[in-house]
């Protein structure tokens, strides 16, 4: 806290007021707070941390609640225990479990901090707290007036803003699915539609992949609707067909097959194949020579995306039969693969569908009223009139 000769302002007298005291003897560090400077009564809480000081161990803690009769021009003595009004403290883990409490009593689970009123951050603190701040004209004055890659490398650095930033990151990758689920769902929709709505989001067909190839026209007679890229560098080829195929499946005698355009989709890609490997290697140097760009064309796979299980699916059919054709048809292929756009979309929910953390973020002490072994609906006091049981 800074000092003053100046009179304190209002906000001053009413401050939180702390003080931390150096290593003496036993006591390595000792910190305290007023809770209350009444006129008559001061409430004041100290905790202290024990141990030897030439290793610096904590070996034992506590928190101690005092409380001083306070005369007109009498200041407390905190060093004298005989001073005390009254006083109780607790130690070690019994503090834990107070803070367990007093955490569970307030909005939100979490860590805090006291700041001084009299430090940069108050301020920026009063200036968010105020209900006119645009969050925007906030972020566009520290980038204009703060060094934006150490911006970003501090709050990268720290826990909160990187669990920020990763929750805006898969935020919108929700949002994403979201629209993929809609598009897919529409009949109507097509393949240059969903091209356009998946982009370079090389993070749908899942973790192997680690961006997008810069060039759809890696040989000289085809063009790849996404060249997937993975970590080593390798090929992945993915072709895109309408969500809405009429004979996605058909009834041949006895069994369901895959229809016609499955066949001519899963050929094409075969074509694709076929040229990346007749002339992959000659290309893979001519790209890494003269455009700095690595494309490892050395047996590349294939992915095909076709139809929708939903679409004009045969009458009395059920859903499983069409996942089935297909994993049946997959069965005798062997550098290509066929999926529907509801498979993909699924898939790609599913890989942001992240498990909760064991212990639900809850803090020490805090039972959740499901995790209520006895049922209660509300917590007893030990101290009512009628025993709970």
């Amino acid at each position: 806290m800074s000092s003053s000769d100046e009179a304190p302002s209002s906000s001053a007298e009413s401050a939180f007021r702390i003080w931390v005291n150096q290593a003496r003897g036993r006591t390595l560090k000792a910190s305290g707070a007023v809770l209350k400077p009444g006129p008559e009564v001061m409430k004041v809480v100290e905790l202290c941390h024990y141990g030897d000081a030439k290793d610096g161990e904590v070996k034992n803690r506590t928190l101690k609640f005092r409380s001083f009769n306070v005369g007109k021009h009498q200041a407390p003595d905190f060093e004298d225990d005989k001073a005390d009004k009254n006083n109780w403290y607790c130690e070690n883990e019994e503090i834990e479990k107070l803070l367990a409490f007093l955490h569970h009593a307030v909005a939100r689970t979490g860590r805090y901090q006291v700041v001084d009123i009299d430090s940069p951050d108050a301020a920026l603190l009063e200036l968010l707290e105020t209900n006119d701040v645009d969050a925007q004209a906030l972020v566009d004055a520290l980038i204009q007036n703060c060094d934006v890659e150490q911006l970003v490398s501090l709050l990268a650095g720290s826990d909160l803003g990187l669990s920020a930033a990763q929750s805006a990151v898969v935020g919108r990758r929700r949002e994403l699915v979201s629209r993929l689920f809609e598009r897919v769902n529409n009949p109507a929709s097509t393949e240059t539609q969903i091209l356009a709505l998946i982009g370079d989001a090389y993070w749908i067909f899942g973790g192997r992949y680690v961006g997008v190839a810069e060039r759809r026209n890696l040989t000289m007679l085809d063009q790849h609707d996404i060249p997937l890229l993975r970590s080593d560098g390798t090929l992945h080829i993915v072709e895109l067909k309408g969500p809405s195929i009429k004979k996605l499946i058909v009834r041949h005698r006895n069994h369901w097959i895959v229809g016609p355009d499955v066949h001519e989709a899963a050929s094409q890609a075969m074509s694709y194949l076929r040229s990346l490997d007749d002339s992959g290697l000659g290309l893979s140097k001519m790209y890494e020579s003269e455009l700095g760009q690595r494309y490892d064309m050395s047996r590349v796979f294939a992915t095909v995306i076709i139809g929708h299980s939903d679409h004009h699916r045969p009458e009395g059919v059920a859903r499983d039969v069409v996942t089935r054709t297909l994993r049946q048809y997959n069965a005798h292929l062997s550098r290509v693969e066929v999926i529907t756009y509801d498979q993909l979309a699924e898939s790609a929910e599913r890989a942001l569908a992240f498990e909760k953390d064991s212990k639900d973020g809850r803090p020490l002490g805090v039972v959740a009223a499901q995790d209520d072994p006895w049922g209660s609906p509300t917590p007893v006091s030990p101290w009512d009139d009628e025993p709970p049981f």
